[in-house]
């Protein structure tokens, strides 16, 4: 009888934790957030400096999971997960690296308040930031926030800038970029061409 019992309250418990997930929505990501890889593949993305050089990325990858089904983490707490990234390649070569690239993220075990993390890079150069709900830059870091910034004629609100000091770092040919959310990598500063590099 007692082993009976014991089954009815597991099935009863599981039934319990199945019927809480299905009332949990998993957050999404805002449309400002994905515009930065809403590409197809074959489009073109280009950067030009001041002399007008080109470099072309070409899209190869595209992925966008808005959000997955509830599962529990092993503390059992409720976690929304998403993804989302795209991938191109160019012509143009820095330290045999060739790449553009970014990815979008949310990973949380609070579904009412998620982080959306954001990774991306350029020809060599990577970064990872926390993009909402606010932006966060961490102290020590290579990143600063500038709140008004001009690229190519363009203004831009709130740009992430990563830079690293070519003297302690002498490998980076790709050694300062710009980030902005709702845009992506708006430009990039190389050392073999000493050029500024905008979007298009």
């Amino acid at each position: 009888m007692e082993k009976y019992k014991y089954y009815s309250v597991l099935i009863l418990g599981l039934f319990f934790f199945a019927g809480c997930d299905r009332n949990v929505t998993c957050p999404g990501f805002p449309d400002e957030f994905l515009s930065p890889i809403n590409y197809s593949i074959n489009d073109k993305l280009t950067y030009r400096d001041s002399a007008g050089s080109q470099i072309v990325f070409t899209v190869n990858e595209k992925f966008v999971q808005p959000k997955t089904e509830v599962h529990h983490d092993y503390y059992k707490n409720i976690v929304c997960d998403a993804a989302a990234n795209f991938n191109s390649t160019s012509d143009s070569f820095r330290n045999g690296n060739n790449r553009f690239g970014i990815s979008l993220s949310i990973a949380d075990a609070r579904h009412d308040s998620s982080e959306i993390i954001a990774e991306y890079n350029i020809l060599g150069l990577n970064n990872k930031i926390t993009v909402s709900p606010s932006i966060i830059i961490q102290y020590g870091s290579a990143d600063s926030l500038v709140h008004n910034l001009t690229l190519g004629g363009k203004n831009y609100n709130n740009v992430i800038v990563t830079e690293y000091d070519t003297t302690l770092y002498p490998g980076k040919i790709i050694w300062k970029m710009y980030y902005e959310k709702n845009s992506g990598i708006i430009g990039f500063e190389d050392k073999q061409t000493h050029s500024l590099y905008y979007r298009e």
